[in-house]
């Protein structure tokens, strides 16, 4: 399901500039040349499909007209279908035990502790007040796992109006893994002009690891300097999950950059793109979960935003 709606996004994205005018021809061919290289590769991706589908569905009705007293295959060898090799469907449980583990106890202590201390350096020679800050996120330490989405943060009610989305929100990625836990703090904007044109700027700040048996800080990046980048979605609504999770959905990819250049999280993995799937709100601020996936769409770590109304 998630791999499928992210291809049927990208495939709206492709279309719409298309639709804009992008070098239309009878045969419906896009002008590449109006294309990001990583949207050129999408295209030429999705083309190789259909043309494969076509040579496959050709030779399946030639194979139906069999001579006479040749063996046909089995209904199920006829229906069999490769599958392509795709991320793993993200578990919102383990998602949210992940969040907890590195927000509470003696590493979100050491976590903070490192953190704060380096904003206090900071004071002095930049104005870093509207930076996230570790207390931006203990909140993440009460979600529940267990609970169903309406209840998964407790004193919240969810957000489903995703014009409210946009503007300016605190955001964390964290991920445990390894002995490990990994936080990378940023600040980001959420572009809503309609439902196919959702945009997030990522404003990086700083990465840093801090072991799970130690507490100690393992390794640190500023990352305060750093190009800030744009990843491009959509929103999707009503995909019917029985969870209620994914009923709000943002899809955001990074067209811009190649692999290399593309943002390098503390564990070592590559964010190619976001999803956030949960939207809360109580009296005072309000509240978003998600993921960031690499280009597999595997999950690299779990996002956290927040903001106050």
């Amino acid at each position: 399901m998630r791999k499928s709606v992210k291809k049927f996004c990208a495939v709206l994205l492709i279309s719409a500039i298309w639709l804009s005018g992008c070098g239309q021809t009878d045969n419906f061919e896009i002008d590449t040349s109006a294309l990001t290289p990583e949207q050129e590769e999408l295209y030429r991706d999705m083309a190789a499909e259909t043309e494969e589908e076509n040579v496959a569905e050709t030779s399946s009705d030639t194979g139906a007209a069999t001579e006479s007293g040749q063996a046909s295959e089995s209904p199920a060898a006829q229906n069999e279908e490769t599958e392509p090799a795709e991320g793993e469907e993200i578990d919102k449980e383990e998602l949210i035990s992940e969040v907890r583990v590195g927000l509470v106890g003696g590493v979100f202590a050491s976590a903070r502790t490192k953190s704060s201390e380096r904003a206090s350096e900071e004071e002095s020679s930049s104005d870093n007040s509207d930076r996230p800050g570790m207390d931006d996120f203990s909140w993440g330490a009460e979600m529940d796992a267990d609970a169903n989405y309406e209840q998964a943060i407790p004193g919240t009610v969810p957000l489903s109006d995703f014009t409210q989305y946009g503007g300016d929100w605190k955001a964390m990625i964290i991920s445990a893994e390894e002995g490990a836990i990994y936080y990378a703090l940023l600040n980001m904007n959420i572009d809503v002009q309609d439902e196919d044109n959702v945009n997030l700027t990522a404003d990086w700040y700083e990465s840093f690891a801090i072991d799970a048996n130690t507490e100690e800080e393992l390794k640190y990046y500023d990352e305060s300097q750093d190009a800030d980048i744009l990843y491009e979605g959509m929103y999707v609504s009503d995909l019917s999950n029985d969870d209620g999770w994914d009923d709000n959905l943002v899809l955001a990819w990074d067209f811009e950059n190649e692999e290399e250049d593309k943002y390098i999280f503390a564990s070592g993995g590559i964010i190619d793109n976001f999803e956030i799937f949960g939207w809360f709100e109580d009296v005072e601020r309000q509240y978003a979960v998600g993921a960031a996936c690499d280009v597999d769409d595997n999950t690299v770590g779990a996002l956290l935003l927040v903001r106050n109304k």
